[in-house]
């Protein structure tokens, strides 16, 4: 029986010795994941900055306010492609829109036409 009561505490030890190691890497899982998520956030607010950045300089370019330092960042061949994209791609949004407003234009003028032919 004393044998018994020997195996049963040996085994309480084990189980607590590996409850003490789970808990310290699940203790060590959740600090890198913390830290990962803090890094996370911290890049999309840097990206979001850039992304401030890039509005104005782009703004400042079509209103031709662009000092002598910007207008030197503007001849960067890599600046340059990506404002020349921009600049096609808003015209596309525009086109866009417009194409939508001619879209509805011509639904109404249909909409009355139907609607005089029926009176």
């Amino acid at each position: 029986m004393e044998h018994l009561i020997q195996n049963i505490k040996k085994g309480i030890e084990k189980i607590i010795d590996a409850a003490t190691v789970f808990s310290a890497w699940v203790r060590e899982w959740i600090n890198a994941l913390l830290e990962q998520l803090r890094v996370s956030g911290t890049q999309s607010r840097i990206d979001e900055l850039h992304r401030v950045i890039g509005r104005r300089v782009a703004q400042m370019r079509k209103e031709k306010t662009v000092s002598s330092a910007i207008g030197q960042l503007l001849k960067d061949a890599e600046i340059t492609e990506a404002l020349a994209e921009s600049d096609k791609l808003e015209k596309e949004l525009a086109g866009a829109a417009e194409d939508t407003s001619d879209e509805d234009a011509y639904a109404t003028e249909a909409h009355e036409k139907k609607d005089d032919a029926a009176a």
